[in-house]
């Protein structure tokens, strides 16, 4: 039975050495707590005395030994009781004067007026794995004594292990528990205890996993051509309860470090450039921080090089010309692979056989035009000559065979000259080396002269002379200075084609 304060109870017994008693008083009070009470003792003899007082049980009751009490007078004797146990506690007094002896027995009913609550809050709680889980945990004094309490707890620590209270005060201490290693729950109690007064609360810690991401990487599948850079998407985000710091890690390289808030996502680019040979490659995307570990894969596909780098020369192969002569051979350099490619030109051939230009930067289906120029030296025999135009890139080697075949004098369709008329009188007729029969033209100086045949075409002049008999020198300084003529333009129209 608690009480709601102190209970200060007198305790008043009359002693009559008359053997007169006035009676006897019980009350309660808290266990440990003194009671007082007092004692009133009449001299009623006709001599002054001395009244020795002694307690059945000096750890209940404790009084003065001794009294002295004149005759005829009344002394109040004070006294206390401490009950020891909950219920009844007797105690006696026992008082002796010269003459007699006189006993005064009591009774105290001792109860608990000690009492101590102790609650957390809160009662449970859900604390992400690995971060502390952090508890009120409130102490009351509800008994009607100030009391010291020792406070104790299964898991975790106290801000303090001691509180003092007085009665009905109350004190907050923080406990604080780490959640490392504790599986999906764990109970908790708190105690708060003086003596045998103590009271205990329990708690539920529930541990769940806050930190979780989500990651793709993309796209899913892709098909691309070695030795080029593959973009990719990634995208991050945090789903869980708390910031995280994440590491992402692209076919085993480092990529970025990122720090993301709860809800939060990045998209980040990457270029993978291509060193692996032809075929299917995993590639992966990993992302690890100090709670999570996740990865994501794409499948790469690298094409043949065939596929990716092909290219081809359309052209002539063979050619026919005369000797003296120049050509100009077309040749086209087309791409049909799947990359740009920038090829580098060189003919292997004769050294009057030459290019327009030594490289060509060619797109993906489109062809780019050179231009082979043949222009046969002079002394250049007749017969077939053999060219290789080659075209090489970084990723490809292509080439085409031409075979130039240079016609020899006899092969050379050359005209009959016409007929010259000799005025002289004479019928035997010039002499033309085309065999066609000449027509007849008269010659003005009535001699035996030189006739100069001359025949120029669109893309070659020949010219010769033939003498038919002594001519004057006159006439052979006339003539060679119309050869020489010839001669220049022929130069003249060379360096022309040349150019071009």
């Amino acid at each position: 039975m608690k009480i709601n304060a102190m209970a200060f109870v007198p305790l008043i017994v009359a002693f009559a050495f008359v053997l007169a008693l006035a009676g006897e008083v019980a009350a309660a009070t808290c266990i440990g707590q003194t009671a007082y009470g007092s004692v009133t003792i009449r001299n009623i003899g006709a001599e002054d005395d001395t009244y020795f007082i002694s307690v059945s049980d000096p750890d209940i009751i404790q009084a003065p030994e001794s009294v002295f009490i004149g005759a005829g007078s009344t002394e109040v004797v004070e006294f206390t009781v401490i009950p020891q146990k909950i219920g009844l506690n007797p105690y006696q007094l026992i008082i002796t004067s010269s003459e007699k002896t006189d006993v005064k027995s009591g009774v105290v009913e001792g109860i608990e007026c000690r009492d101590v609550t102790v609650i957390a809050s809160p009662s449970e709680i859900g604390i992400c794995e690995g971060a502390p889980a952090i508890f009120d945990i409130i102490v009351k004094n509800d008994g009607q004594v100030a009391e010291t309490f020792d406070l104790s707890t299964s898991m975790g620590s106290l801000e303090m292990s001691k509180v003092e209270l007085l009665p009905g005060e109350k004190e907050t201490v923080m406990l604080t528990i780490d959640t490392e290693g504790v599986n999906a729950s764990a109970d908790v109690f708190i105690s708060a205890a003086s003596g045998d007064v103590s009271d205990t609360d329990y708690m539920t810690i529930f541990v769940k996993n806050c930190y979780s991401a989500e990651l793709r990487i993309s796209p899913e599948d892709r098909s691309m051509c070695l030795c080029t850079s593959v973009p990719y998407q990634v995208y991050l985000k945090n789903t869980g309860e708390l910031a995280d710091e994440y590491t992402l890690t692209m076919m085993q390289d480092i990529m970025q470090t990122v720090l993301l808030e709860p809800g939060e996502s990045r998209l980040f680019n990457f270029s993978l450039p291509l060193q692996y040979g032809s075929g299917s490659i995993e590639v992966e995307v990993t992302v690890e921080s100090a709670h999570v570990s996740m990865s994501d894969t794409a499948t790469l596909t690298i094409k043949p090089q065939i596929e990716c780098y092909s290219a081809e020369i359309v052209g002539e192969t063979e050619i026919s010309m005369d000797k003296c002569c120049a050509e100009t051979v077309p040749i086209k350099i087309k791409n049909s692979g799947e990359n740009t490619q920038i090829f580098r030109l060189y003919v292997d051939g004769p050294d009057w056989v030459y290019l327009s230009r030594d490289d060509a930067y060619v797109d993906p289906g489109e062809e780019k035009e050179v231009y082979l120029y043949v222009s046969p030296e002079y002394e250049a025999e007749a017969g077939s000559y053999f060219v290789t135009l080659n075209a090489t890139s970084q990723h490809s080697q292509i080439a085409i065979e031409l075979t130039i075949n240079l016609l020899s004098d006899e092969e050379d369709d050359v005209e009959e000259p016409e007929p010259v008329e000799n005025v002289t009188g004479g019928e035997e007729p010039t002499e033309n080396i085309t065999g066609e029969e000449p027509e007849p033209e008269d010659n003005v100086t009535g001699e035996e002269g030189v006739t100069l045949n001359v025949t120029i075409g669109e893309e070659n002049m020949t010219g010769g002379f033939i003498a038919l008999g002594a001519a004057p020198l006159w006439k052979t300084i006339v003539v060679a200075f119309i050869t020489l003529i010839i001669v220049v333009i022929l130069v003249v129209r060379f360096a022309i084609l040349v150019k071009k």
